[in-house]
């Protein structure tokens, strides 16, 4: 999630349980992926773990963005 998710569908940015931006595992591979089109630009982002912020990797791990 970042702050482009509103461009993709989510009604707002950095929302972690948006499905519009969620990763998926179809193969069970352990490889989470999604295919978007980004708009062009500058963006920021981070994965979230779960739907949620208790687990998050960026800057500022964990603290909610």
């Amino acid at each position: 999630m970042g702050d482009l998710q509103d461009e993709l569908g989510c009604a707002g940015d950095w929302q972690p349980d948006c499905d519009a931006t969620a990763l998926g595992d179809p193969d069970g591979d352990g490889t989470w992926t999604a295919d978007f089109t980004v708009p062009a630009g500058d963006h920021e982002f981070k994965i979230a773990i779960n739907r949620s912020w208790d687990e998050a990797y960026g800057p500022a791990e964990g603290t909610g963005r």
